[in-house]
């Protein structure tokens, strides 16, 4: 087996992110934690959405893992005017170091949605990578900007309205997002395949999620699950994205 690197990144900046961060720091892990300034949490899709964190709470995060960039208003960078985008990614590298007072270096896509522009706008900004949400992947890309993940905690392999019940009419979508795919029950045991896929074959194994479909789909336990099932391999270094970028 290889040793590899284990990094996880959540997205949207939701309170709940203060229970990742705490599962996270009890197994002697690291996580990137992408926080937009404002996010639209106001629909059915993110009804466990309560409220974004305060600035106490990003300090709290930042001082034991890592704080990440995520535009000001979660805004598709891709859709809006050019202006605006490059705006939405300079002012939100400010808007997180004017709290924790210290330099922002990484950033995530909205939606994992980039093209050339947007890309160069963060390099421009002075952020060091980007993520996007492409998954399935295990081995380090040389391309900084275009950080990809393995897998994502969402449900799988049919979508879910919550922790109870299905949507039906979306029911197959997760399975169409991972391509090529391996067949799995869970994303828990997909995780699973794809983290000894990592050490046969690969240099990293990317987690990524949000916090608040955890707790939407009662996934918790899952995600504890996992990291103990991580924690039992010995070849595994634990960082933060931002680390990553120095990794060949």
């Amino acid at each position: 087996m290889n040793k590899i690197f284990f990094t996880t990144s959540w997205d949207d900046g939701s309170v709940l992110d203060m229970k990742v961060a705490d599962l996270l720091f009890r197994y002697g892990m690291k996580g990137t934690f992408y926080i937009p300034e404002k996010f639209d949490g106001k629909n059915e899709k993110h009804s466990a959405y309560t409220r974004r964190l305060n600035e106490d709470e990003v300090r709290f995060i930042a001082r034991i893992h890592e704080v990440g960039a995520h535009g000001i208003t979660h805004r598709r960078l891709t859709v809006i005017p050019p202006k605006e985008a490059e705006g939405e990614i300079a002012s939100s590298k400010s808007f997180l170091e004017n709290i924790t007072g210290a330099p922002v270096n990484v950033f995530a896509y909205p939606g994992g949605l980039w093209n050339e522009l947007v890309m160069q706008f963060t390099k421009d900004a002075g952020f060091t990578a980007a993520r996007t949400t492409q998954k399935l992947f295990i081995k380090k890309d040389a391309e900084q900007f275009l950080m990809n993940v393995t897998v994502t905690c969402q449900p799988f392999p049919l979508r879910k309205k919550d922790a109870d019940h299905y949507y039906w009419g979306r029911i197959l979508d997760p399975m169409r997002t991972y391509t090529p795919r391996q067949f799995a029950f869970s994303w828990q045991s997909l995780a699973r395949k794809w983290f000894k896929k990592a050490l046969a074959e690969g240099n990293y194994f990317h987690l990524s999620g949000h916090s608040w479909e955890l707790e939407k789909y009662g996934m918790w336990d899952e995600l504890e699950s996992f990291l103990k099932f991580v924690q039992s391999h010995k070849d595994v270094v634990y960082l933060c994205n931002g680390d990553m970028v120095n990794l060949k």
